[in-house]
């Protein structure tokens, strides 16, 4: 245990008293005086641990290297001033810190990019001054705060704040605080919030954060053990995060809620709900990581299924989508792992969902889809699923599983029955983007109506050798063939080298990836694709026989 006081009579100058050997070995630190950002960089060096990552991503755990330097655990700057804008900054990462006791007229922790002390793992007190108007984004996330005291002056209470902080039993928020989020303690083991009586923007019914007029649920606490909630009756909206990490299994809402707003119920342990018709907007990420979520109800009156709506939800086997949504937004439905059927109805206009990793295997089209972009269906073909369009939908039409526009001249997704091979029917003009990325397609089959070829339509076509582009084909987009790294042979009949569209840096050469390819070309165009532009990039071009 090294044990150091310093006084600084002029900021900028923590430098001068210590050495080498103290940064790495003071293990406690009491600060005095005046101090600005050149002494926070002084103590980043002496806060920020050596470690490694270990799990698998995102999910990557930091284990601190106990035998490495610094070991400052705890730091005291109550006698001290911030010298400007009184910022606490961030200036740890991974810190080996027990206990600090922040600077004396500091009135904010973080800005909202660089949270002070998110991952301390170790920190287990902290004493905030008087002065304190704003805790920012993550500031003390995934700490290890044992309980805390909020200063009376404290306003805004930042996203995620005190997140993960689970042995964090109890907070009483203070009476003049304004800005507080569902999430601020997503992860804490805290029962029931307190409030001080006299403030003016947020009300308690049963441990639970209203705002004052009980129209909005802010704030539902995680370490709750009920496992039913009602929802009280004149509740408008649950805001943003209000049951992250709750432990409920299931929840009565009532009638009179309008609005769930993103990530409402994200990583809890929800089983079961029923959204009543009341509900008019959905917000995104709403069930994100609900692992148990089996059952649910969406409301008939919503429009949009929004992004990432039920990502990670591996419970849900089955979901019907209303027919009052005319927009399936990209990833709604996608990673729910265990989902095997999706029920669509009339109303429905535009897919942006590729379901991948879900074990839905067939997908009906209603006749009122208009639209599924370029690239939704993407993975598709990895994951088999199978296309059936309503024979009314005036837009789009399924063979043999296959998704193709209305009139055959779009291939939009391809359903192989033969997993090596796939005959692209004649009459198609155009394959959308990524069509065969990523598959272990070995022979593609091309009609002699082909003109254009999509955005990185074979991206990683790893088992590609060969492939015959016919005489009609007059564009190509630069990415089509990338990472296409066995294809050896590229028959080109078309006597006009096409077009190579959406071209990437110039330091980039077109069929670069594939590096023993071979171009066959017409014999009275050999010339020409020899100096044109992208297509003299290709070391090997040779006459078609």
């Amino acid at each position: 245990m090294i044990k150091k006081e310093i006084h600084l009579e002029k900021a900028g100058t923590l430098h001068k008293f210590l050495s080498s050997y103290e940064k790495d070995n003071v293990t406690h630190l009491v600060l005095s005086g005046l101090i600005n950002s050149k002494d926070f960089a002084v103590l980043d060096d002496m806060c920020s641990s050596n470690g490694e990552y270990v799990g698998e991503i995102p999910y990557d755990e930091f284990v601190i290297d106990d035998n490495e330097p610094p070991y400052l655990a705890y730091l005291d700057m109550g006698n001290c001033k911030i010298e400007g804008d009184a910022i606490v900054p961030c200036f740890t990462f991974y810190s080996k810190l027990v206990e600090v006791i922040l600077p004396n007229n500091a009135i904010q922790i973080s800005d909202d990019s660089d949270p002070a002390f998110e991952g301390s793992q170790r920190l287990k007190k902290v004493i905030f001054p008087d002065s304190l108007k704003k805790i920012g984004f993550l500031s003390f996330a995934n700490c290890d705060l044992q309980e805390i005291k909020l200063p009376e002056n404290l306003e805004v209470m930042g996203s995620s704040a005190f997140a993960g902080n689970i042995h964090l039993k109890s907070v009483k928020l203070p009476q003049i605080l304004s800005v507080f989020g569902g999430c601020s303690f997503s992860g804490c083991d805290i029962e029931k919030f307190d409030l001080d009586e006299n403030n003016q923007h947020f009300t308690i019914i049963d441990g639970v954060v209203f705002s004052k007029d009980k129209t909005k649920l802010i704030a539902y606490p995680c370490g709750c053990k009920k496992e039913h909630y009602a929802i009280p009756e004149g509740v408008k909206i649950i805001c943003n995060s209000a049951f992250s990490d709750a432990k409920i299994k299931s929840i009565t809402i009532p009638d009179t809620l309008e609005c769930i707003e993103e990530s409402a119920f994200i990583s809890s342990n929800l089983e079961k709900i029923n959204i009543p018709n009341s509900v008019t907007t959905l917000e995104k990420s709403i069930f994100r990581w609900c692992y148990s979520l089996k059952q649910i109800k969406l409301p008939d009156t919503i429009s949009i299924l929004k992004e990432d709506s039920f990502v990670w939800c591996n419970s849900l086997k089955e979901i019907e989508i209303p027919a009052s949504v005319k927009i399936i937004e990209q990833d709604a439905l996608c990673s729910a792992h265990n989902l095997k059927k999706v029920i669509l109805h009339d109303g429905l206009e535009e897919i942006n969902d590729d379901l991948k990793f879900t074990k839905v295997g067939k997908v009906n089209i209603p006749k009122t889809v208009k639209k599924i972009l370029s690239g939704t269906a993407l993975l598709a073909q990895r994951y088999k699923i199978q296309f059936d369009v309503d024979v009314n939908n005036p837009y789009l039409c399924s063979i043999d599983g296959s998704l193709y526009s209305k009139d055959k001249t779009v291939l939009i997704s391809a359903y192989r029955k033969d997993s090596k091979k796939f005959t692209v029917i004649n009459g198609v003009k155009k394959i959308a983007d990524y069509v065969f990325s990523n598959t272990k397609v070995e022979n593609v089959l091309l009609p002699e109506t082909l003109e254009t070829i999509g955005h990185r339509c074979f991206d990683n076509c790893k088992n590609i050798k060969e492939i015959c582009l016919p005489k009609s084909i007059k564009k190509i987009d630069f990415q089509a063939f990338n990472h296409s790294e066995k294809l050896e042979k590229m028959i080109l009949c078309a006597e006009q080298p096409p077009e190579i569209t959406n071209p990437s840096a110039d330091c980039w050469k077109f069929m670069g990836d594939s590096k023993k390819l071979i171009l066959y070309v017409p014999n009275e165009s050999i010339k020409l694709y020899k100096t044109t532009k992208y297509w003299k990039d290709i070391k090997h071009i040779q006459v078609l026989n």
